[in-house]
């Protein structure tokens, strides 16, 4: 079938993660959806809402609270 590459991510957590940079935004877009994608349908989910209003909560042990990419939201910190 047909593949798409992905930009590489580290294999391993690195015990100075406070130091290291998340992995950068790809910015090559994708030629296709994912299964994981198909299967939400997610032009039919948006009919029902766009998100705004929507509280996310991210358990994981790998965040850095203080990524661009979180833009200062983290709210909480906490033992992994």
């Amino acid at each position: 079938g047909e593949r798409q590459g992905l930009p590489p991510m580290p294999s391993a957590l690195d015990p100075d993660a406070d130091a290291v940079e998340c992995t950068a935004a790809s910015r090559e877009k994708a030629g296709k959806q994912d299964w994981s994608r198909q299967r939400l349908d997610l032009a039919r989910v948006r009919r029902h809402g766009d998100g705004a209003e929507t509280t996310v909560a991210l358990v994981d042990t790998g965040v850095r609270a203080g990524a661009a990419g979180l833009g200062d939201r983290v709210t909480a910190r906490g033992a992994a």
